[in-house]
């Protein structure tokens, strides 16, 4: 195993340096070291700002455009709630305005 890395890095090394010759690599040896210096001068906090703007406008858009919209929904009838909350049998539903009918018949 060890010599099997050996020679893959040797064979490696030999690829390397007949694709990117050593000005090359040098330069971007170079290049690697000012971007990685440029990063650590700037500070960790940049984002903040740019975050706080995003959350206001944020909720200034809710505040503005009032998701809520208090949209009113129809009420439902009574008869309509007993249907759905009764666990008698649907046939006495289908008649419910026979039963009706009967009892203001007696009333009168």
């Amino acid at each position: 195993m060890n010599e099997d890395d050996s020679i893959g890095q040797k064979i490696k090394q030999t690829l390397d340096r007949q694709v990117v010759s050593d000005e090359a690599r040098n330069a971007l040896r170079n290049a690697r070291v000012t971007a990685l210096a440029d990063d650590a001068r700037r500070p960790s906090w940049a984002w903040k700002p740019v975050a706080f703007a995003s959350l206001l406008l944020f909720f200034g858009a809710v505040l503005v455009f009032d998701v809520s919209n208090e949209t009113e929904f129809p009420a439902a009838d009574i008869e309509d709630l007993a249907v759905i909350s009764s666990e008698d049998e649907l046939e006495f539903f289908e008649e419910l305005e026979f039963y009706i009918w009967v009892e203001e018949d007696q009333k009168v």
